[in-house]
């Protein structure tokens, strides 16, 4: 009878848009009160020496990355990119590519590269459509997207998607990649004289 009452009450909680992770979570309402789940967190987070973020590789068989974290990212964006890769676990590639379009007009970039590929694949209900393809990287490898620029580095390779052959802006886009650990990206760069 008295298990609700007291340390026992349930918690407040509030939902709020996670900017980093693009999901809504959980967080109490009032900081005071641990969540009994939850280890407690630093109040500082304690200073490290230049850390460096890995870079995924892309999951489902090459159809969709994570997200990279982007301070200008919007939260919509962001929630928009996260229920079209569930969109995509679950088969539903129109709804999927519906979101991924959502989230890429929103600048969301790996929304551009999964949209991207997308259209190399005909996939979604959309046309096969190279050149929308090696435009939405580009939008994407600008923003730093490793597989972007990966992908694009492949399409002026190969004179694809409407791209004039060149292997000098390949080499460099495999460079930009690689530098962000891509391993597929290094094992192109001795074939371009890298």
């Amino acid at each position: 009878m008295l298990e609700n009452f007291g340390a026992n009450a349930p918690r407040p909680v509030l939902h709020k848009a996670n900017a980093a992770q693009g999901d809504l979570t959980r967080t109490p309402a009032f900081h005071n009160r641990a969540v009994p789940d939850r280890k407690r967190r630093p109040t500082r987070a304690p200073a490290s020496p230049a850390r460096k973020d890995p870079v995924p590789a892309p999951s489902l068989a090459g159809t969709t990355a994570p997200s990279k974290p982007d301070a200008f990212q919007s939260p919509e964006a962001a929630v928009n990119f996260q229920m079209a890769q569930q969109a995509t676990v679950e088969g539903k590639d129109d709804e999927a590519a519906r979101l991924y379009r959502l989230a890429a007009d929103q600048g969301h970039a790996a929304a551009q590269y999964n949209l991207a590929r997308f259209y190399v694949n005909g996939r979604g209900g959309l046309p096969k459509d190279e050149r929308e393809a090696a435009r939405l990287y580009r939008l994407a490898a600008d923003q730093g997207y490793a597989w972007a620029q990966y992908n694009l580095a492949a399409f002026y390779e190969t004179g694809r998607g409407g791209l004039a052959k060149d292997e000098r802006e390949a080499a460099r886009l495999y460079g930009l990649s690689a530098n962000q650990e891509n391993n597929q990206a290094k094992r192109q760069l001795p074939g371009l004289g890298q």
